[in-house]
This record gives structure tokens, sequence and C-alpha cells, in this order.
């Protein structure tokens, strides 16, 4: 056996074949990629060829030395010892398809679900802006409904750090949306409320820039709905576009 390895790295037995049998047969695949062949070793993870070995100069044991005589390039290794060169293993065959198995096609990770919108929300229809008080440049939102004022956290309006007021329902405003217009009353607690430094005892309309005074809190009144603005036209506007479509 003369061991030939080609340009391109393939091993072959030079007593056989006058020329790489991988190049021809094969459109030159380069050593180590995809394609190349290593017959029955495929499933293994090396090969290991057995190449004759020479014996070494004196003194040096195991020296591999090149023969003086050489043909096409090819090395002749003599009738001594054995050596072993391991060559990489063939990159693995692609599976064959299954016919009884179906394919299973990959999904997108599912989209986070959207937090569904609230039944019964309650629009925005004003705003109180503390002017004086502990909570002095604050805003509180006002909604449709009775807006209930007091310093427990489950007040609409929370107020903090006021003895004077009571602890809940001190007083309640609230919006009307027949007349677009809003109002103030006592609560149940029997507090007193004041109106632009006047005493409320009953239910009394209220309009822009009103001052509300509760203990020793001042809130000023700046509505969102009213003379040219209210949530129910707007919707009733929307409505009758959308009909006409």
């Amino acid at each position: 056996m003369i061991l030939k390895r080609c340009e391109n790295g393939h091993y072959y037995d030079g007593e056989i074949y006058r020329e790489c049998p991988e190049c021809r047969g094969m459109g030159q695949s380069p050593y180590g990629q995809a394609g190349t062949d290593y017959g029955d070793y495929a499933d293994e993870d090396s090969v290991t060829v057995a190449l004759p070995r020479s014996r070494g100069q004196a003194g040096t044991a195991g020296a591999v030395h090149r023969s003086e005589h050489m043909a096409d390039g090819c090395l002749d290794y003599g009738d001594d010892e054995n050596v072993t060169a391991a060559l990489p293993r063939r990159a693995a065959a692609p599976a064959q398809h299954q016919a009884s198995r179906p394919l299973q096609a990959k999904h997108p990770a599912a989209a986070p679900a959207q937090t569904p919108r609230k039944s019964g929300l309650k629009p925005v229809v004003g705003w109180l802006v503390c002017v004086q008080g502990n909570d002095f440049g604050s805003s509180f939102t006002m909604k449709h409904g009775k807006n209930f004022i007091g310093r427990a956290a489950d007040m609409d309006i929370v107020l903090h750090g006021d003895e004077n007021i009571a602890f809940k329902n001190h007083a309640a405003v609230f919006y009307v949306p027949k007349q677009r217009r809003f109002a103030i009353e006592p609560g149940t607690a029997g507090r007193r409320i004041y109106l632009n430094r006047e005493a409320v005892v009953r239910p009394v309309w209220i309009k822009q820039h009103d001052i509300l005074t509760i203990g020793n809190c001042s809130l000023m009144f700046f509505p969102c709905c009213g003379e040219h603005f209210s949530w129910e036209e707007l919707i009733r506007r929307r409505r009758e576009k959308s009909q006409n479509h």
C-alpha cells in the first residue's frame, strides 16, 4: 500500500489509484467539509489509519523521515512499526423524512394579552386644585357621579394631614350632565364647608375658579365638561358618524 494525500487533503491508495478518487468523483470537495466520504467509518467519532513507520536516525526514537524513494510526491514509509493518524468524522447526513410523523410548524410566542377595558368607565369631568393647605399644588380628578372628599384612602378626593377634615364624606362635588353644570353639597360627616367664604348647607352650583374650603384646605375648581364640551355629546356625534358610514 502506498498512502497518498491529494492537495485537497484526501488520503487514498496510490497502488490502486493514479489520482485522488474523491476529487475525480465528487468535484474536489475540500478536506473536512460536508460531502467528504469515509465509507464504513461514517458513524464513528474518528477514523484511524495504520501507516507503515520507518526507522529514525540513531538516537532519535520514533522520528519519521522522508524516504529517498519518492513517487508522485508520496512518501514510502517502509515496512516497520505502525503509526496511526486520525481522520475527522464525516458530517452527519440529513435525517430522512418520516411520513408517519407530521411536521409541526413553529409558532411565534403568543403576544401578551391586553388588559381588558374596565366596564362602566367614568370619564374625567373636572379638577380641584389645592391652593392652600397640606396638599398645596396638587390636583384631584373629578369623574362622573358623586366625588366624596375626606382623609380616608378610599375617598374619591383624598386630603392629607388635616384633622379639621372628616375622615370620610366631609363633602361631595358632582356633575349634572343634563344641565352641564357642577354642584357641591355637605357630606354625611356633619362638618362645615365653604364656597367662596360662604357656608354651604345644601347643594349649590359652582363655576370655574370658585374656591371650596374644607378644614384648612382650599380647592379651586376647573371644569372639563360644560357649555362647550360634554362626553354625552361626543358619544352621540361619533354614533351618528358611524351610522352614516
